[in-house]
């Protein structure tokens, strides 16, 4: 399968890949290192066109991590040319302009992209498309791709229970209408880039203030009353924030 890259510097430099497992994003990846490798030591390279830049490592890491602020660090601190898989699809909001001053990030070349993938509507058989194509993944095909593996049945049967048990239907968030009608996949709350932006950072926020609490001071009413305020703030904060919400 024929896959095309272009990374540039303030349009695509951080590119966040999402999509199913075994829709091969992984493999992209380690196909772009490898090539970028065998170019540099002046090898063949199967491509009909490269135009690569000297670099002086490559650094390659599969595997789960605190995707948030790797992000983060990547895009503010390292700036390096970055491929980011990963199945948190909120990460996909660092890939928007909004020209907030409260945007956790300033866009510094973050695109979206996912790997493709059809479900039959008679079927319902899901299809990997092996391609890479621009704009986020906006729904899971876990299940999906365990009954593409052969799960055993009754593990398949109880997902799909379980994903229906855990379904949010509360009126309160807003819900894709395309979700609705796309065959085998669940009907999600869908958040605003924004929402999710500003949601995170205070929920970071949060989480600072109490880490540098003095807890070995504090006792009694002293440490409740604090930890009281800091919910107080919170839930303050979360009442406009459909993302922060869903916390509480």
């Amino acid at each position: 399968m024929a896959l095309t890259l272009y990374q540039m510097i303030a349009l695509c430099w951080f590119q966040i890949i999402t999509g199913p497992n075994m829709g091969g994003k992984s493999t992209f990846i380690r196909q772009v290192g490898v090539n970028v490798l065998m170019a540099q030591v002046g090898s063949f390279i199967p491509c009909d066109r490269a135009s690569i830049s000297v670099r002086d490592c490559i650094f390659a890491r599969v595997g789960a991590g605190l995707a948030w602020a790797i992000c983060e660090h990547l895009v503010e601190v390292t700036r390096a040319p970055t491929l980011f898989a990963t199945h948190f699809h909120e990460l996909t909001a660092l890939g928007h302009k909004n020209g907030d001053e409260h945007q956790l990030v300033p866009n510094l070349g973050i695109a979206n992209y996912h790997v493709g993938a059809h479900i039959d509507s008679s079927s319902r058989k899901l299809t990997m498309l092996y391609k890479v194509e621009p704009g986020a993944c906006d729904q899971s095909f876990g299940i999906h791709v365990a009954e593409f593996a052969n799960f055993p049945e009754a593990v398949v049967a109880l997902a799909k229970s379980k994903a229906e048990e855990l379904e949010d239907f509360s009126s309160a968030g807003n819900f894709s209408d395309e979700s609705k009608d796309e065959v085998g996949s669940k009907r999600k709350r869908v958040f605003s880039p924004d929402d999710v932006t500003r949601g995170a950072a205070r929920a970071r926020l949060l989480l600072e203030e109490f880490a540098t609490l003095p807890l070995d001071e504090m006792v009694g009413t002293k440490l409740a009353e604090t930890v009281t305020k800091l919910k107080s703030d919170f839930q303050k904060d979360a009442a406009d924030n459909p993302w922060l919400q869903q916390f509480l």
